[in-house]
């Protein structure tokens, strides 16, 4: 059924089976609304290396795994668009996070209340600051899906990234 406005009609003894002094009130309505929620993709339990928060170093691989769990009343759509970011902070900012790489596949719709855990591994490039920062990982970046709630997209991890290590000494 479509969403909108439509009525509800309960109509007794349709066939006339029953003789009755009066047919005219077997049949009452009332009015209802059908609606159909949205969905809301959160991202939750996100891990980079297993851990919450790690040491890594510059142009180090990185594998994240994170659960996407479609919390909405609505049925969710199909969408390609989870990305892993560096940040230095927990927040993301597509202008200036740097992409660091997106699902391979698909992820396929969530009903409502379902769940699915997605995984990839990226490469933190040399460029990235010494220093504190995060790893995020943003739900449906550009919103195609639209969602109950937009602002709960993004999981974070902190980092602390130190120098790459000289090549052939081992040292950074």
């Amino acid at each position: 059924t479509a969403p909108g406005d439509y009525f509800l009609i309960f109509h007794m003894d349709a066939d006339n089976v029953v003789d009755e002094c009066n047919d005219q009130n077997n049949t009452v309505s009332t009015a209802i609304k059908v609606r159909i929620g949205n969905p809301d993709y959160v991202p939750q339990d996100f891990v980079v290396d297993g851990k919450t928060e790690l040491t890594v170093k510059q142009g180090q691989s990185l594998s994240g795994s994170v659960e996407i769990k479609n919390q909405g009343n609505g049925p969710g759509t199909r969408f390609t668009d989870g990305k892993y970011y560096y940040s230095t902070n927990a927040s993301f900012n597509p202008n200036a996070d740097i992409l660091l790489g997106n699902n391979r596949d698909s992820i396929e719709p969530l009903s409502a209340g379902e769940k699915r855990t997605e995984g990839e591994t990226v490469r933190l490039p040399n460029s990235v600051p010494i220093g504190p920062g995060y790893i995020l990982y943003v739900v449906d970046v550009p919103n195609k899906v639209k969602e109950s709630n937009e602002q709960n997209n993004v999981a974070f991890v902190r980092i602390n990234v130190e120098a790459r290590p000289n090549p052939g000494t081992g040292t950074g």
